[in-house]
């Protein structure tokens, strides 16, 4: 019996790069429209979650969020991490002075520790830095004694003076 005979074909260099070029294309068109899909389904979810009461906003209120952000990611307008950035540095603006800026920033950009959320009520941001001790608050100057109570209460005593105020206040009989 005479086998038949089997034909091979190679593929040319050029050739093959078409062949990962298109293979490469097919999966990435996939993805994209599996994006696109997720993106509609976030917002069915989202209205959904409105619906269900399960965010902490009023249901007209967070019905309205979801609609305003899926228009504007239709738009391609939705914010992205350059406009937060530039949103948060342009909230440290309202410091006059050069020092406290530079903290602003340092806070909202840099090192610093970020506790809490907004749904808890706020984004807590803290930053630590040392101030040299003739700039702290000038040189020679003391801290002003602090106002008496309207209740009478024992008032703390200023920074630095050694004395501490009792643990409970002290109000007199």
């Amino acid at each position: 019996m005479k086998k038949p005979a089997q034909r091979t074909r190679k593929i040319q260099p050029g050739r093959r790069g078409l062949a990962a070029f298109s293979a490469t294309a097919l999966i990435a068109m996939a993805a994209g429209a599996q994006v696109l899909g997720s993106d509609h389904l976030g917002f069915s979810e989202q209205l959904q979650a409105c619906r269900s009461g399960a965010t902490w906003q009023a249901r007209e209120a967070c019905m309205d969020e979801a609609r305003a952000a899926q228009a504007a990611r239709q738009r391609g307008t939705l914010a992205n991490d350059a406009a937060y950035e530039s949103n948060a540095l342009a909230r440290c603006d309202v410091f006059k002075e050069e020092q406290d800026k530079r903290a602003c920033h340092a806070r909202v950009l840099g090192p610093g520790e970020t506790s809490g959320s907004v749904a808890s009520g706020g984004i807590l941001r803290s930053y630590d830095y040392t101030v040299p001790a003739g700039q702290a608050m000038g040189a020679g100057t003391e801290p002003a004694a602090a106002p008496p109570t309207s209740l009478g209460a024992t008032p703390i005593p200023p920074l630095g003076t050694g004395a501490l105020p009792p643990a409970f206040p002290v109000f007199p009989k």
